[in-house]
């Protein structure tokens, strides 16, 4: 799941352009104080006896954003606009130059089942579950129970979509847990990405073999700035006797050794200093025959 931005903070000096109607709904809902409870907030909305023009242009995501689970519901049943994807429960309050929005978030803290249960009634109103609202959830690590439903709703080319970018998340950690990426794959039968040898945190010779015994391609741009990035001499030198490129790339115009050489001359650490050395020096020879 992609992290959802509302411009709300943005949207407010806005709204006199807008629909008079509608201006007056979204300033009562931005401005509820975080000690109103969503029965009175519903209570407020009835009040305001919104037409129902008026709520083709009120979004039920401006409550999701303040965690107001049951003012979102009732508003999913009266013909206020519906989410599009699941992952919109979980929206942030934030600006786009990130900074916290003065929208406030309700008081209440609603259990995971609670979650769940709201998620199934969405779900049935024609919300979607894309497999990234999957991975977002899965990535918070706090709605277990939640994360796994929503699995469970995968169509077989979403759980692909998902375990592909599950995978690609797992290649750029720091450091890169071998255990779970070789799980990952050998459950799953994921295949390594074409590209990961170029983007992974390739760090080891054993990672290394393990993305291309998998489907990662050798030949992908920059496989060997890569792995010089890592500064592993034994990465470096596994890649060559594959038959990494140590030439100048064509397309990006990037020179491994002279990348070598810029990020000796940049090491922070005596120790990256050397190993860097190190790999400049098994690069020379193999550049010999490189275009000049």
């Amino acid at each position: 799941m992609k992290n959802i931005t509302i411009l709300l903070f943005l949207l407010l000096p806005l709204i006199s352009l807008a629909d008079p109607e509608y201006s007056l709904v979204l300033r009562y809902l931005v401005n509820l104080p975080s000690e109103t409870t969503d029965k009175e907030a519903i209570e407020g909305l009835k009040r305001m006896n919104v037409s129902d023009e008026a709520k083709k242009d009120v979004g039920v995501g401006v409550a999701t954003v303040m965690k107001r689970y049951e003012l979102a519901w009732y508003m999913t049943e009266n013909g206020y606009v519906k989410l599009g994807t699941i992952g919109e429960m979980f929206a942030t309050p934030f600006a786009d130059n990130y900074t916290p929005n003065r929208i406030q978030m309700s008081g209440r803290i609603y259990s995971e089942g609670e979650l769940l249960e709201y998620a199934k009634k969405f779900i049935q109103t024609g919300t979607k579950v894309t497999a990234g609202d999957v991975q977002g959830i899965k990535a918070k690590g706090t709605y277990p129970q939640l994360a796994e439903y929503l699995n469970s709703l995968l169509s077989d080319n979403q759980v692909d979509e998902l375990n592909s970018n599950t995978l690609r998340q797992m290649l750029v950690k720091r450091p890169v847990n071998f255990e779970e990426v070789k799980s990952l794959i050998n459950s799953t039968g994921t295949s390594a990405p074409k590209d990961a040898l170029a983007f992974a945190r390739i760090e080891t010779v054993e990672l290394t073999q393990l993305l291309l015994d998998n489907g990662a391609d050798l030949k992908a741009d920059n496989v060997l700035v890569n792995g010089i990035n890592m500064g592993n001499v034994e990465v470096v030198q596994f890649l060559l006797d594959k038959g990494a490129d140590p030439c100048r790339n064509e397309t990006t115009k990037i020179d491994p050794l002279e990348t070598a050489e810029r990020f000796m001359n940049k090491a922070k650490t005596k120790e990256r200093q050397e190993n860097l050395k190190k790999i400049i020096k098994i690069l020379k020879p193999a550049t010999k025959n490189c275009p000049k």
